[in-house]
Parts: C-alpha cells; sequence; structure tokens
C-alpha cells in the first residue's frame, strides 16, 4: 500500500514540476517578445496606415527631421533638469529657474513645430485617401480629451 502512494506522489510530483517548467518557460518567452516589440512613437505608429510606397519615403523623411531636431530637445530637457536641481541650491534664484524653463518650453515648442510642419506638407502631397488616412491614424495616436476640475487636479494635502 505505502509502495502505490509513493508512485502516485511521484507522478503528481512529476505532472506538477512539468507544469512549473513550462509555465516558466513560457513567462520567458513572452518577456523575449515584449523586449522586442518596443513600442513605437505615435507618428511611427500612424505611419504604419500608409501603403508601403509612402509610409517608407514618410518614415525615412521624418527619421532625418527628428535627427535635426534632436539637439534642441537635448538642450530644452538639460534646461529643464537644471532648473528644477537649482531648486535645492542655497541662492536658489526664482526668475533664473523661469527663465530656463521658458527656453525650454520655447526649444520644445519650435522642434516639435518643425516635426508638425513636415508631417502636413507629406500629407499635402498624398492622394485624398490615402491623406485621410494618415490624419485618423495620427488623430488616434493622441490622448484622449480629459477635463478635470480645478478642485480634483489640484486638491490640497490632507493632514
Amino acid at each position: 500500500m505505502a509502495r502505490r502512494w509513493i508512485l502516485v506522489g511521484l507522478v503528481a510530483s512529476l505532472a506538477f514540476n512539468l507544469f512549473l517548467i513550462g509555465a516558466g518557460a513560457g513567462i520567458v518567452a513572452l518577456g523575449v517578445r515584449m523586449a522586442h516589440q518596443r513600442p513605437r512613437p505615435a507618428l511611427q505608429r500612424a505611419a504604419l496606415e500608409l501603403p508601403p510606397a509612402y509610409r517608407r519615403t514618410f518614415l525615412v523623411s521624418l527619421r532625418s527631421r527628428a535627427q535635426s531636431v534632436r539637439p534642441a530637445v537635448i538642450q530644452a530637457r538639460g534646461l529643464r533638469r537644471a532648473a528644477w536641481n537649482s531648486l535645492s541650491a542655497a541662492n536658489f534664484n526664482a526668475a533664473a529657474a523661469k527663465a530656463m524653463l521658458g527656453r525650454a518650453r520655447l526649444m520644445d515648442a519650435d522642434s516639435r513645430e518643425k516635426i508638425e510642419d513636415y508631417v502636413i506638407d507629406f500629407a499635402a502631397a498624398l492622394p485624398a485617401e490615402q491623406r485621410a488616412e494618415l490624419g485618423v491614424a495620427v488623430s488616434r495616436t493622441l490622448p484622449p480629451d480629459r477635463v478635470r476640475s480645478a478642485k480634483t487636479s489640484f486638491q490640497q494635502p490632507r493632514d
């Protein structure tokens, strides 16, 4: 009788261990797959809606435009970081921090303007059907409109 229970225990243990090995392999495979599928930036996702000939031209030109504004984006990020880091300085200058943040915002806006103007110029040269598809695809990448009241956005901390 004891031998029978040992055999049942061994079979149950083997089945459970095989289940755990399979689950672990599945998790590892999913992790590897997800690591290779990074989310694309919004305009690149939108470009996937275009026919292949237009898509390639759009993506190559978009990449070129992005490279041209990259130094300004990096500089704006540095200004923003310096402004926020200055809060802990003994001789904190609020006006200087505001000026750095203002320059960073202007640089970001200028970079965004260049990219968006390119997209509009590219879309203007497309046939009406592809232009409409690109417009819908770009609209889908935008975050939803959410209106929040000032009361819920900036509540007073509770004691």
